[in-house]
């Protein structure tokens, strides 16, 4: 899990540093943290959605530590009035909550990709995976 929260944290931070990319990328970084994160949990959890909101809910805890932290800097650094460091609060919610549900849809994707990936490859008779010898268009045994 460990492993996995840490790309996907490397990715929500990344993803802001790309210049021009940064405008779709920001606001899409939670998905894709989900997305890509979530293969690197090899403990099982039951359900997909169980692992997806497990995975998009502690993301989102870490996140939010890092807004806090940096919300905190900047109202103790920068002389704020009140209103805006109310606005700046209420952002970090807004920013942790969004995370959240994001990382979450992205980690259930994965895992249904992969659940899809699995039923197709024993239904196609190629349980010995993608490099084994069943496997593929153009192998041994297909026309």
């Amino acid at each position: 899990m460990v492993k996995g929260l840490l790309v996907g944290l490397l990715i929500m931070v990344v993803c802001p540093l790309i210049p021009i990319a940064h405008f779709v990328l920001v606001p899409a970084s939670p998905f894709i943290a989900g997305y890509w994160g979530i293969p690197h949990v090899k403990k099982e959890y039951g359900h997909y959605a169980v692992k997806g909101i497990i995975f998009g809910s502690i993301l989102a805890l870490l996140f939010c530590l890092i807004l806090v932290a940096v919300a905190y800097v900047l109202i103790v650094l920068v002389d704020i009035d009140q209103r805006i460091a109310r606005a700046i609060w209420i952002g970090v919610v807004v920013f942790t909550l969004y995370t959240a549900s994001m990382g979450t849809l992205g980690a259930m994707f994965s895992s249904l990709r992969e659940i899809e990936k699995r039923k197709r490859d024993i239904t196609d008779g190629s349980a010995a995976g993608p490099d084994g010898p069943e496997s593929g268009p153009g192998s041994a045994g297909q026309e």
